[in-house]
């Protein structure tokens, strides 16, 4: 043999041994470690773990074929589950790779239908808009497409049949998520609309952050794009064109949270000085005020213009005062 051809041998022999350790080193507990970007991207916990369901966090299905929207940590998750008769895999690795194939494809399934779901405005979902604009569509497909794979879980089941469970999901709030492609759709939309907004008679003279509106008991709608209107439809809060967009990409036009005290904590997003307003109704998305929680809200805006730049947090919860 000459040196050449052991030179060549030992290179591919090196190649292998540093493959074969990424692949185990990043599909250790089940691929939990293959996307640890989105470990940080979410401050409660991983996605593959148990999640509570609150008003806040809707999950639907069982864990094989199950959907989570979090919109407390701005995500959304789904999990597909496929399995397969081992007569026809000549191997159980065969089994297992077309058990995940079924498993992969029923999670874009999944995806696509729990985003289609999304509401974007008080009026639309996410699919209104993909069959009314195709280049719309095609993003929304392109998003869904590129989603992360966060978690691959093998098993075998109780008759000896290979089952997978691939976990998927996408951000709703970042420049990877849905609102890259969402926000900037609805503000061109929305660009030339006239909108009837509300106008303050004075203004505040304390220097408020952000605010918190208190929508708990109303049966407030999370959504994309929501607003905060007067009893007789006047906007206070909610046109797009006159959003700082960038910042509204990246971390969502409103905040959501389950109590006062939690949205309290946001100081990210509302500062340090918020201003507390108690909403009078919802419908669906937006947040209806009293005319004297309005002229509470607008007249504080004036002196801290903190609405346009996204500085809100709505307060949603099963029964008012939680």
């Amino acid at each position: 043999m000459s040196s050449k051809t052991l030179f060549g041998i030992v290179a591919l022999v090196v190649v292998l041994v540093i493959g074969l350790f990424f692949i185990l080193s990043n599909w250790q507990d089940g691929g939990k470690s293959i996307f640890r970007k989105f470990d940080s991207k979410t401050t409660q916990q991983p996605w593959w773990e148990d999640v509570e369901e609150t008003p806040l966090v809707n999950i639907l299905g069982d864990e094989g074929y199950q959907s989570i929207i979090d919109w407390t940590e701005g995500y959304i998750q789904v999990s597909g589950r496929g399995t397969v008769d081992p007569a026809k895999a000549v191997s159980e690795a065969d089994a297992y790779s077309m058990a995940e194939k079924t498993a992969r494809m029923l999670a874009y399934e999944k995806l696509a239908e729990t985003i289609n779901g999304i509401s974007l405005t008080s009026t639309t979902t996410l699919k209104d808009e993909k069959l009314a604009s195709s280049s719309f569509s095609a993003k929304v497909e392109a998003t869904i497409k590129f989603a992360r794979e966060v978690g691959v879980r093998r098993e075998q089941m109780s008759d000896g049949s290979p089952m997978v469970v691939v976990t998927m999901g996408v951000f709703i709030n970042d420049n990877e998520g849905l609102s890259k492609v969402t926000l900037p759709y609805l503000q061109d939309k929305t660009r030339a609309e006239v909108v009837k907004k509300y106008l303050p008679k004075t203004r505040s003279d304390e220097n408020y952050t952000g605010v918190i509106v208190d929508a708990s008991g109303l049966n407030i709608q999370p959504a994309m794009a929501p607003r905060i209107v007067t009893t007789d439809g006047r906007e206070i809060f909610g046109s797009m064109a006159d959003l700082d967009i960038d910042w509204a990409i990246q971390h969502g036009v409103a905040g959501y949270a389950v109590s006062v005290e939690q949205a309290m904590k946001l100081k990210d997003r509302i500062g340090d000085n918020p201003i507390v307003v108690r909403a009078l109704n919802a419908d669906k998305a937006d947040a209806v005020l009293s005319n004297d929680e309005a002229e509470r809200l607008a007249a504080a805006n004036m002196s801290g213009e903190f609405l346009n730049k996204c500085r809100i947090v709505f307060v949603i919860s099963n029964s008012s005062g939680k």
